[in-house]
Formats: structure tokens, sequence, C-alpha cells
């Protein structure tokens, strides 16, 4: 049998482990939410980094579908994602700045037509992706900030197609 003794010095240390281990979580919550978030550069169509031309391609969109399937995009979280992992190459033609990523033969390619002011632009893009069939689209998108689940969170936006 264990005695009285016995069992209130173990609750007493129980509750003094408990005390401690509750005070450092507490500590160490308080000091996270202190340190300084990692400052991800925002992308660019104009310079390093860019705009990773694969989220280009998800705003033209399948050859197949009838309409826009991605609207907006997320751009600090996607630029770096698995879902756009790829190399980019630029290549200037005259003034004009191409930014390709060439992937199992098919190549995305982007090129700033127009600035127009309030975040928006007008890229023309080149989409070797579907074959032989190479589409050629005017498509203006827009970056703003959104905030979402409370954080704010650069945007860039599918606004539409020119001609």
């Amino acid at each position: 049998m264990i005695s009285k003794t016995a069992i209130r010095s173990f609750v007493g240390f129980a509750f003094k482990a408990l005390l401690a281990f509750s005070c450092t979580l507490l500590v160490g919550c308080s000091k996270a939410s202190m340190e300084a978030k990692e400052v991800k550069p925002i992308p660019s169509f104009r310079k390093v980094p860019y705009v990773h031309p694969l989220i280009i391609k998800d705003f033209v969109g399948w050859v197949s579908d009838r309409g826009v399937v991605i609207q907006s995009v997320d751009l600090l979280n996607a630029q770096n994602s698995n879902r756009y992992f790829g190399d980019i190459e630029t290549m200037e033609e005259g003034e004009t700045l191409w930014v390709s990523s060439p992937k199992d033969g098919e190549r995305i390619s982007y090129a700033l037509q127009a600035e127009l002011g309030d975040g928006k632009y007008v890229l023309n893009v080149i989409d070797g992706s579907s074959g032989t069939y190479v589409g050629k689209h005017a498509l203006l998108v827009q970056f703003s900030e959104e905030t979402i689940s409370g954080e704010k969170r650069i945007v860039l936006k599918y606004l539409g197609e020119t001609n």
C-alpha cells in the first residue's frame, strides 16, 4: 500500500512539473510570435524574381476547357510551390523581355505589353503546351493585397482577355 505522504509528494512533484512545462510553453509561444516573419520579395513582370510563367499558364487554362478555371492566385505562396516548380528563362527580343518556362517539351511564355496603373497589367502570352497548337493571348491581370484568414496576402488576379 502506498502511503499518503508518498501520494502527496508525487502530486506536488507532478503539479510543479506541469506548472514548469506550462510556463515553458507560454514563453515559447510568446517568443515565436515576436519573431519576424520571413519577408518574401514580390514577384514582378519586369525584374527578378519574375512571376512564374506556369501561374500565367493556369490563367490561360486548357484548350479543351470552356471558360476560366483559375481566376486568382496567392502569389507569394504559389511562386515557389511544387505546383509551379520549374526553371524560368528570359529572352530579350528588341525591347521586349519574354519570360518562359520550358517543361516536358512544352513552353509557356509571357511579355509585359502595358502597365495600366492600379496594379493592372496587360501580358502577351504564347502557350505552346498543347501538342502542335500554339495559343496567343493578351491577358489583363492585377496585383492586389487582400486579407485572407487574418493574414495580408499579395494576390494576382485574372481580369480577362483582350483582343
